[in-house]
């Protein structure tokens, strides 16, 4: 009896099957305490908190700032050379070409940056933008938009403990028209 039967074989693919199914039932995550995952399905996902409340927290308008500078920076973000520096009241900011001659169109960034002293609490702003964007909040990157064709609205929102708070937005030139607008009123 070198070889194996058909009895034989039948016998040992059903254990097979019956040892795949049983498998399934296997949850390695037994004895860990559990962790569930919201399913989307495609639709923003709400977590209930530790302690919910009745009413979501709104973020607040962020008022526009009492002035912003303005860097203008020829090349790439990070090594770009500073071609000139502006401090104006209104972030508004259209251009078709380089902003400046001895700037090569296409081929240059901005970076504008704002302070505020608010109460703690959400906040939120909106840019009229069709350029790469990055924002930062007191230095820290909170959200990042790839370059568009067409103008749109980015919205963006965070959270502050209160004191003062920095707006530091880069905004890249990489092919057509640039717009770089503050939309919150």
């Amino acid at each position: 009896m070198d070889e194996l039967g058909r009895r034989e074989w039948v016998g040992l693919g059903v254990l097979v099957i019956a040892f795949l199914i049983a498998l399934s039932f296997f949850d390695p995550a037994a004895g860990r305490p559990s962790v569930q995952r919201p399913i989307s399905h495609g639709q923003p996902v709400v977590q209930e908190s530790e302690h919910p409340s009745l009413t979501p927290v709104r973020a607040r308008d962020l008022p526009a700032p009492e002035a912003w500078t303005v860097r203008y920076m020829a090349g790439e973000p990070g090594i770009g050379t500073e071609f000139a520096t502006d401090s104006t009241p209104t972030l508004d900011i259209e251009t078709e070409s380089a902003p400046f001659e001895g700037i090569t169109d296409d081929n240059w960034y901005l970076y504008a940056e704002a302070s505020w002293d608010l109460p703690a609490g959400r906040y939120a702003f909106t840019l009229e933008r069709n350029c790469e964007v990055v924002v930062f909040i007191d230095g820290a990157e909170v959200r990042r938009e790839a370059d568009s064709d067409v103008r749109n609205f980015l919205r963006v929102t965070f959270e502050h403990d209160g004191g003062p708070v920095t707006v530091g937005i880069t905004a890249m030139d990489r092919r057509g028209s640039f717009v770089l607008r503050w939309a919150t009123k």
